[in-house]
């Protein structure tokens, strides 16, 4: 039995501190906004580069595309001059054989170094048109 001078009694047990719940929700909570927060900070700021790359890369295409024309009319303008020369010459036209074949070797030599040319600037257009859509999607 309890003593007159006890008022707990010599029984009661003191109960077992319960945890704050309501705080570590609130940590939790806190934390997980906090990520939150820096993983939209970093996409934001990785879209805003790879936006600038694509724009860069926009830029860069557009000017390559007009060389790549340019080249490609060049390529068209020897060809029709080679074939305009080897009609001349194997009709006869031509006053000086030797030299007109001598002519011809010529410019076919320069139409096959300008149509190589014109195609490694398609081959490398074509890689950077790709890594422009893949950076587009």
């Amino acid at each position: 039995m309890t003593e007159p001078g006890d008022p707990l009694g010599t029984n009661y047990e003191v109960p077992a501190k319960q945890r704050p719940w309501g705080v570590i929700a609130a940590i939790v909570a806190f934390v997980l906004v906090g990520v939150l927060v820096f993983w939209i900070t970093r996409e934001k700021k990785s879209d805003q580069v790879r936006q600038e790359v694509v724009s860069a890369l926009d830029k860069e295409l557009g000017a390559e595309e007009e060389l790549i024309k340019a080249q490609r009319e060049k390529v068209m303008d020897l060809t029709r001059q080679v074939e305009t020369l080897r009609s001349s010459i194997q009709v006869g036209q031509v006053k000086n054989g030797k030299a007109a074949v001598a002519q011809f070797n010529q410019l076919a030599a320069e139409q096959r170094a300008e149509r190589d040319k014109f195609t490694k600037m398609a081959e490398e257009y074509n890689k950077k048109v790709a890594e422009y859509r893949k950076l587009s999607e």
